[in-house]
Parts: structure tokens; sequence; C-alpha cells
């Protein structure tokens, strides 16, 4: 899969995150799962947690975890809410990465 099909099966499952995301390099991206499917339960609650004080707070915490770009992926995420955006990207990256 390439990245244009993974965008594409993110803007299938929500229009607006699909948007949200297409202005985000593909290293971002690929950074951003990577870190996401190596936490555990407990960090990703961590994160989602950050993400309750913001773009700033998220980014931050983003950044700790070696995301490229993480100011950009937060407020990327944030537009949609994170726990629906992850599981969208989650469930499109399976294929791509």
């Amino acid at each position: 899969m390439a990245f244009s099909e993974f965008l594409q099966c993110c803007s299938s499952k929500n229009e607006r995150f699909g948007e949200a995301i297409a202005g985000i390099s593909e290293t971002s991206i690929r950074s951003l799962l990577r870190a996401w499917g190596g936490l555990t339960p407990v960090e990703k609650q961590a994160v989602l947690a950050a993400a309750d004080f913001g773009a700033a707070a998220l980014g931050v915490a983003l950044a700790g975890l070696g995301v490229a770009a993480a100011e950009v992926v937060a407020v990327a995420l944030l537009g949609v809410g994170l726990g629906a955006a992850m599981e969208i990207a989650v469930s499109c990256g399976r294929q791509w990465l």
C-alpha cells in the first residue's frame, strides 16, 4: 500500500481526518504509528490524557515519543479527536506499514 492509499483509507473512514493529515509528511505519520504501536496501554492513556490539555501538551507528549513534526500531528489528531483518529490511523496503517 502506498502512502496515498493510506490517506484514501483514512479519508474514507473520516473525511475531516483525511483532510487534516493530507498535509502531514509520510515520515511523520510513520513515526506516529510506530510510536503508538510500541506503547503499553498505560502509556497510551497518558498520551490521551495529554490531549485533554490541548495541542501544545499533546505535541510535547508526541515529541517525547519521537514523532516527527509532533506539533503539526497533534493539531491534526485533535481536530478529529485523538482516540478516533488513532483508531482510524492504526486500522489503515496495518496494510501500509
